[in-house]
């Protein structure tokens, strides 16, 4: 009897299974290093058996010696071993050294330009405006002086009326003078003619002008020194102006001005302002400005005129 069942242990079961066989251990993995002496990694896998058909590329051949690959240079002088440089030569670095030279000069020479350019333009405008401030300084002055001699002929100017009333006299005469000079007439009205504003420019914009014509406008104090009573004066019938043919001129018709006068009544002891804008040629002169004055003695039948007339000779 067979003790094993009718089987051999040398010869396959008859279950069709192929008994176990122990794993191979994988031998330490080995390398050379640069001088060709192996070296082992402890813990690493060494390599995988290859297959006899193909051989390692890697593995030295028969009967030769392992060879350690190049080093590599340390420094700059290995660089130049290798044939690589780190400066430019030949015709392209110097090339390169001119286009850096003509960049650098024109950039040098825009800037120099600019430069003057912006000091010209400034000098320029710096003398500029110092003219228009000289010539605006000027003109401001001017004007200052002109308001400040209006402002003390026309507001503050006072007409001397002494400390008495006279008694008033109506008789034929004409009282002359000039302007800024003080006159009486006999009937007790005295007038003053501060200032005379030629080519006056008025506001009313329905007025139009003539451009061979200007406005003259006579600004003039009054005051009444009579003691008998009040004296009416109005602007059309007391005030004229007389050109320079003798022809006499009313009011011109202008919508208002400073110191417009129209009417007014004067007491015993009054006194003040007024101003009348009349129309003629252009730089017309001489002109006369003329206060007229009739007065009817019913008793007697007769009237007289009183006149106070002002020279214009500007």
């Amino acid at each position: 009897m067979d003790p094993y069942g009718g089987s051999n242990p040398s010869s396959p079961r008859l279950d069709n299974t192929i008994p176990q066989q122990p794993a191979p251990q994988a031998p330490a993995f080995q390398s050379t290093d640069f001088s060709g002496q192996p070296v082992t990694a402890p813990g690493l896998p060494g390599p995988q058996p290859q297959s006899p058909m193909m051989p390692d590329p890697m593995a030295p051949q028969m009967g030769q010696l392992p060879t350690a690959p190049p080093a590599m240079p340390s420094n700059i002088d290995g660089m130049s071993e290798l044939g690589l440089s780190s400066e430019p030569s030949g015709p392209i670095g110097g090339k390169g050294k001119i286009v850096l030279l003509i960049a650098g000069a024109s950039i040098l020479f825009i800037g120099l330009m600019v430069g003057v350019f912006f000091i010209g333009n400034t000098s320029g405008k710096s003398q500029g405006r110092k003219e228009s401030d000289i010539a605006y300084q000027k003109k401001a002055a001017d004007l200052q002086r002109q308001q400040a001699e209006n402002t003390t002929n026309t507001d503050t100017a006072q007409l001397d009326l002494g400390s008495d009333l006279i008694e008033p006299k109506y008789v034929d005469e004409n009282v002359e003078g000039d302007v800024g000079k003080q006159l009486a007439a006999s009937d007790g009205l005295i007038v003053k003619v501060t200032n005379i504003e030629r080519n006056f420019k008025t506001t009313d914009p329905n007025y139009k002008l003539d451009s061979s014509k200007e406005l003259v406008k006579v600004n003039f104090l009054m005051g009444n020194v009579a003691k008998d009573k009040a004296k009416d004066i109005t602007s059309a019938g007391a005030f004229y102006l007389l050109n320079s043919a003798n022809a006499r001129l009313t009011p011109e018709s202008i919508a208002s001005y400073t110191d417009k006068f129209d009417t007014v009544k004067l007491d015993p002891g009054a006194q003040t302002k007024g101003a009348i804008v009349y129309l003629v040629n252009k730089d017309e002169k001489p002109l006369k400005f003329v206060r007229e004055q009739s007065y009817r003695f019913s008793g007697e039948n007769r009237q007289v005129t009183t006149k106070i007339t002002v020279n214009i000779t500007d």
